[in-house]
């Protein structure tokens, strides 16, 4: 019984903890000058990580997410193209990198920070 308690004591004082570094977090991100990020693109970004990881089924989950909230992120669409592609699934890829080719893109307006050059949605169409 005193084990239960100490236990259930110890839990409480870190889930405190937990929380304290919560709370002080959202008030650092509050006080920060700069801009939040769209919620499509946190979820392309978590889809290109899942990506980057070869988890096509929760790359995939993400993207179409992040597309319900944006139907226009080129992050998304274009990883999206390369989860089709990548799991034999050329007809959807095809679609996915029209719809992309069809965005006004700056030339390397998809590249990430510190990411690998991507091809240009006319290239990808063309493969």
């Amino acid at each position: 019984m005193k084990r239960n308690v100490i236990i259930v004591l110890a839990l409480a004082w870190i889930l405190q903890g937990c929380t304290v570094a919560l709370i002080g977090a959202v008030n650092q991100a509050m006080k920060s000058n700069q801009p939040p990020v769209a919620t499509d693109q946190r979820l392309a970004d978590l889809g290109h990580s899942a990506l980057s990881g070869g988890s096509y089924g929760l790359a995939e989950a993400y993207l179409t997410e992040a597309l319900a909230a944006n139907p226009d992120n080129p992050d998304a669409l274009h990883d999206l193209g390369v989860v089709y592609s990548n799991t034999r699934r050329t007809d959807k890829a095809r679609e996915v990198y029209a719809k992309l080719a069809a965005l006004d893109l700056p030339a390397g307006g998809l590249d990430r920070a510190n990411a690998a050059p991507r091809p240009s949605p006319t290239e990808l169409l063309r493969r």
